[in-house]
């Protein structure tokens, strides 16, 4: 909601979808949004399906995952696959997921000046998106079953054989 505040001093017509399963916040982030004068700019879709995901990435440009503490977010290898450029904080297994200025633009944590920056580098420079879209579906494509089960069975394979 933060980032979206810094952006729209710029960008009036700027808007955010938040999608995810509720963790008791909803209220909060709304009131926020509210306070912010945002009401207009936020979609509250909550949990997506993987029916739904497809239709909300295709209508959207840019992925921002927020999160303090996250591994290996399925949702940003999703974003990925979808195209979408990504701005992520700089958290968790994050960094050991997605490569600053190759696969996404990674952040420092709770800096919502820093991801507003981040954005408007992504809405300045359409090499750089084209780019990380690219590099990040690349990594998505990388890290289907269909890919990693090989690496999964040669690891078992070793593991059996006493390697």
């Amino acid at each position: 909601i933060r980032v979206l505040h810094h952006l729209r001093s710029r960008h009036p017509s700027a808007t955010l979808t938040m999608a995810g399963q509720e963790k008791g916040l909803t209220a909060e982030v709304r009131s926020e949004a509210h306070d912010l004068g945002l009401d207009d700019a936020v979609d509250f879709a909550g949990f997506l399906g993987p029916e739904q995901k497809p239709g909300v990435f295709g209508a959207h440009d840019i992925y921002l995952h927020t999160n303090h503490v996250d591994n290996t977010p399925v949702s940003v290898l999703e974003a990925a696959a979808a195209g979408l450029p990504i701005v992520a904080t700089d958290v968790g297994g994050i960094p050991h997921l997605l490569e600053h200025e190759h696969t996404a633009l990674l952040v420092p944590d709770d800096d919502e000046v820093a991801m507003a920056d981040a954005v408007e580098r992504l809405l300045a420079e359409p090499d750089l998106v084209e780019r990380l879209s690219r590099n990040a579906r690349e990594l998505a494509e990388g890290s289907s079953w269909s890919a990693v089960r090989d690496k999964w069975e040669r690891v078992f394979e070793r593991v059996l054989e006493g390697d």
